[in-house]
């Protein structure tokens, strides 16, 4: 973990320096929202989501950004809004193959914004769910008391990602209130 700050903190410099040549680079404020969320500094990230999404509030990959940092910080209806906006505006994304990526992004939205529904909805339209997707899927239909079908869909996680343990994965989230990460993880087991 020492070794990724050190490059989080190399990464940052060239960034800052570039920000220096121009504050209003969309790609740096972009990145900087990333990089800040990444390691929980949400005031920071926020500044800067906030700084691209005003400059291009149309960019999927600005809107995505933002909406994640949102729900990350207990604004999930406003960041659902934003994810769905971005699964709207390019449902495949830069450098994706298919719209699972934003999908499962809006139905992690879902769940932490307690529209349970919403999430198993967007959970028809996905095709190969990432652990996430699964948890946000898996944690609705315990919410619902859905007793059976969380037990099959763990079932099915469990074929799908036989080295993946999904407490872990959710234990990687970065949200603002660690409550929301221990109900799901709750909601999980």
């Amino acid at each position: 973990e020492g070794d990724q700050e050190t490059h989080f903190q190399k990464l940052q410099s060239l960034i800052q320096k570039a920000l220096e040549l121009d504050e209003n680079d969309l790609e740096c404020n972009r990145i900087l929202c990333e990089l800040n969320k990444l390691f929980e500094d949400f005031e920071q990230s926020e500044f800067y989501g906030k700084k691209a999404y005003d400059m291009n509030s149309n960019d999927p990959r600005v809107v995505c950004a933002y909406g994640e940092l949102l729900v990350l910080t207990n604004r999930a209806d406003e960041g659902t809004d934003l994810l769905i906006k971005a699964y709207e505006l390019d449902p495949v994304g830069m450098g994706a193959s298919n719209a699972d990526k934003r999908l499962g992004d809006v139905m992690f939205g879902a769940y932490v914004k307690v529209d349970f529904q919403q999430c198993l909805e967007y959970d028809k339209k996905i095709g190969k769910k990432q652990p996430i997707a699964w948890a946000a899927k898996i944690a609705s239909l315990s919410a619902l008391s859905q007793t059976q079908e969380k037990e099959a869909e763990l079932s099915k996680f469990a074929a799908a990602y036989p080295e993946i343990i999904l407490g872990e994965e959710i234990d990687k989230l970065h949200f603002q209130d660690s409550s929301v990460k221990q109900n799901m993880k709750d909601l999980v087991d």
